[in-house]
């Protein structure tokens, strides 16, 4: 008896040896794959990550988990932009691991190709980043709902704090400013990556960051902790915003958070954070008008009352020579040129108050809107399609997207929008048209 037990617990020890050769061959393989980041003097990046599982194989101490940090830097349009991940892969243990080592792979593979192979003129942000989207999509749809991952992946300008991001079905994205933590948003960007029809309604959100921001974005280890009472009992914690609380009690960095968590309370999954801190200086535009620019509004007023509307561009031109980063020119000047038929003017003006006002989604309407005129179609849809993907919910967008590729011949995708803006306004004489036209 004495020996068929040595037997089976040396068998134990020998499987277990196994196990943990195969858990500590994961973690190699994934450890590369977190956190990177260059010196940045804007941006200041701060990760952390622990796993649930921790192992020893051959006196080394390990660990290995579902959760993902990945920070790197990429340029579009030689704007030097952070991007940042932060993961958690369906599953415990090896099955996490699994997940997170794909995506890992994935990520590192696409940042890779882009660094060497991007053309520039047609790398922005808000395609490039629904294109990840789609790629990690149809990557982790293989597995037939075995292997989902939440996620939120994002880009943030390093010269003015513009951050582009998706939220796949991830806990929400936090910011910390002025001694305050509040939600950006309550709703996700999509469902989670491997989610079966989950490439139909992808929206690239954006948010711009102050001077001392923290952005922060954490798996929901950060809230899934066991909290210690007086009474030396533990209680599940249930309260999303209690994170919120912490944070504002120690600051934005994830160091001090996952501390103050471990002070309050037990983890009781694998926890990830990632917190990003601003310090860049954001441009102010706003004037202090003088007496010319008083007597410039009058002219310009009674131009326009004339409809004379060359004269009253000319007018808004001169002015800029005096306030180059003023809106209300800016705007004046893409909205009289389109008027008056000088579509490349219109998107000369249009794409300055784009690179100085980023937030200004309708102008890059006003751009696709230009090119349409000038038969580019192509170049149209470029741009209708970068402001769908941050407002999808606007109709005219949606309609404007759905003519350019009836124009095109594109029918199916015609039809795809039409019936998309159809499902908002229903009674839409313009898109029932062209999706029975289409659909023919």
């Amino acid at each position: 008896e004495r020996l068929k037990t040595k037997e089976a617990l040396e068998n134990v020890e020998s499987l277990k040896f196994q196990q943990d050769g195969d858990f500590f061959l994961i973690s190699l393989l994934t450890d590369p794959l977190s956190y990177k980041m260059s010196e940045s003097n804007q941006l200041v990046v701060y990760s952390v990550l622990k796993s649930k599982k921790e192992f020893w194989f051959k006196n080394r101490k390990k660990e290995i988990g579902g959760d993902l940090n990945i920070v790197d830097e990429i340029y579009f349009a030689e704007r030097r932009f952070l991007f940042f991940l932060n993961a958690d892969a369906m599953g415990k243990s090896i099955q996490g691991a699994s997940g997170a080592l794909i995506l890992g792979a994935a990520i590192k593979s696409i940042l890779l190709r882009t660094k060497h192979s991007q053309t520039k003129e047609e790398s922005y942000p808000e395609i490039w980043i629904k294109n990840i989207y789609v790629e990690i999509q149809q990557l982790f749809e293989t597995f037939s709902c075995s292997m989902l991952v939440s996620g939120i992946l994002g880009l943030i300008e390093e010269t003015t704090g513009l951050v582009y991001y998706i939220n796949a079905e991830h806990p929400f994205l936090i910011l910390y400013r002025d001694g305050k933590a509040n939600f950006i948003d309550r709703e996700f960007s999509t469902r989670k990556w491997g989610t079966p029809n989950n490439e139909e309604v992808i929206q690239v959100k954006l948010f711009q960051m102050k001077p001392n921001d923290y952005l922060i974005c954490g798996s929901d280890g950060k809230d899934d902790i066991l909290l210690k009472k007086e009474d030396n009992k533990q209680v599940l914690n249930y309260d999303e915003e209690y994170i919120l609380k912490i944070i504002e009690s120690v600051g934005g960095d994830a160091n001090k958070i996952l501390n103050k968590i471990l002070e309050v309370g037990n983890l009781t999954d694998d926890f990830s954070i990632i917190s990003i801190q601003f310090q860049g200086k954001r441009k102010d535009f706003k004037y202090s008008y003088n007496e010319d620019f008083k007597k410039f509004q009058k002219l310009f007023v009674n131009e326009k009352k004339n409809r004379n509307y060359i004269k009253a561009k000319e007018l808004c031109i001169q002015m800029l020579e005096t306030y180059p980063f003023d809106f209300h020119l800016l705007k004046q000047v893409t909205l009289l040129s389109l008027r008056t038929g000088e579509y490349e003017t219109a998107i000369q003006y249009a794409k300055k108050v784009i690179d100085f006002y980023p937030l200004e989604s309708r102008f890059l309407f006003y751009i696709s809107y230009a090119n349409y005129k000038l038969n580019d179609l192509n170049r149209a849809i470029f741009y209708a399609e970068r402001a769908y993907l941050r407002e999808i919910y606007n109709v005219r967008y949606i309609s404007h997207l759905a003519q350019l590729y009836k124009l095109v011949h594109e029918y199916p995708k015609a039809v795809e929008y039409a019936k998309r803006g159809l499902q908002l306004e229903p009674n839409n004489f313009s898109l029932l048209k062209l999706s029975r036209l289409c659909d023919i």
